[in-house]
């Protein structure tokens, strides 16, 4: 039998699960924020911000944790060998810069990450996101949008990895847990 154990108020469920592999009993859960769509926004259009939430008992109970103002969707990644300490999100571009933050204290702190370098955001206006950490080192990030990038230097700053700027349009990037370069 599945029991419901995360229904956040005002969303429709949540997606970006997951979890740290040293220390499984630690989750993260996004929901789904929106920008309202296309176009300038209007009286009646209402917008709500992603939001994330964190577990440490393998799911029982769920707390919301701050996180930057994202509009529209976020993607997460939990770092190994961290103990669930370091997190990565990226969404939209916000403060005039990239749109990547990490967290080195289980998501209490997060700092802006990639300067003024706007590729580093959600892809195709929130159409596509996803950040994704190699499994042996916490400092090598992967990003997605219309060309994959990758940080050696735990995401302050990146360089074209695959594709060109110009629409691959990746989506999805699996590195084996056992092996980084594989």
């Amino acid at each position: 039998n599945w029991t419901n154990v995360l229904k956040p108020a005002d969303y429709d469920g949540t997606r970006a699960l997951q979890f740290a592999y040293d220390d499984p009993s630690v989750m993260l859960a996004a929901t789904q924020g929106t920008s309202g769509g296309f176009g300038p926004p209007s009286a009646q259009t209402k917008r709500k911000p992603a939001t994330v939430y964190k577990t440490t008992d393998e799911g029982k109970t769920w707390t919301e944790i701050k996180i930057p103002p994202f509009p529209g969707r976020v993607a997460l990644a939990v770092a190994m060998h961290t103990g669930g300490k370091r997190i990565y999100i990226v969404g939209n571009n916000i403060e005039n810069g990239s749109g990547l933050y990490r967290s080195d204290d289980g998501g209490d702190n997060w700092q802006h990450m990639a300067g003024k370098d706007v590729r580093i955001s959600n892809g195709q206006g929130a159409y596509s996101s996803g950040v994704y950490v190699d499994s042996q080192n916490p400092d090598v990030v992967y990003t997605m949008s219309t060309a994959m990038y990758r940080s050696t230097d735990g995401g302050a700053t990146f360089e074209p990895f695959k594709g060109a700027p110009g629409g691959e349009d990746y989506h999805k990037l699996w590195i084996d847990p056992s092996n980084g370069n594989r």
